[in-house]
């Protein structure tokens, strides 16, 4: 199967990232939604978001992650040394995560048919929470990645963790963040 990825990837790379990306986006919002309806009877899925999440991966976030991780990234180093991987992980941390982060944050909203300023509440409430989580998990994970994993693979090994952190993010995009000031209304 590796094989047949390898040769799709060497053949057609950015279809097959697009394609990767946008199965894997909507793997990550079903599994959110499962956790959702999880002590719910039953369990159905919204086809529509479903659809837009899986959109968004294929069409808006794979031509990104790929541009970064096979270009922007190499721009950093070449080498495969700890220092150099480091400094990439840096560079994906700090500038990419946040920007990825807004980017998300923005569309999706604009994708459901909400307005730009609906888009603005989004990032203002849930870019900090989000970059908070992310730095937990994606700097090990991206070490791994940028110092065992030839480029071609980088975005493949993303998606493929990405499946519990679009769950997330799914999460995110479709919950609003309570912040610890705001009370249940049962604590009134």
């Amino acid at each position: 199967m590796i094989g047949a990825y390898n040769r799709m990837l060497l053949q057609y790379p950015l279809v097959t990232k697009m394609v990767t990306s946008g199965a894997l986006f909507g793997i990550g919002d079903t599994l959110c939604q499962y956790i959702e309806q999880f002590r719910s009877e039953g369990f159905s899925i919204n086809f529509k978001r479903l659809s837009r999440f899986s959109f968004f991966g294929c069409f808006m976030a794979a031509p990104i992650l790929s541009f970064h991780y096979g270009t922007v990234l190499q721009w950093v180093s070449t080498k495969t040394t700890p220092l150099a991987t480091l400094a990439k992980v840096a560079v994906d941390q700090t500038y990419f995560s946040t920007f990825f982060l807004t980017y998300i944050f923005t569309v999706m909203p604009l994708m459901e048919g909400k307005t730009f300023e609906d888009s603005k509440q989004a990032v203002k409430e849930k870019l900090w929470p989000s970059l908070l989580t992310n730095w937990k998990i994606w700097p090990a994970v991206q070490f791994l990645n940028f110092y065992f994993i030839p480029v071609r693979f980088h975005l493949l090994v993303v998606n493929s963790v990405a499946v519990f952190w679009n769950a997330y993010i799914s999460w995110m995009i479709n919950h609003s963040v309570k912040h610890p000031e705001e009370k249940d209304d049962l604590e009134k």
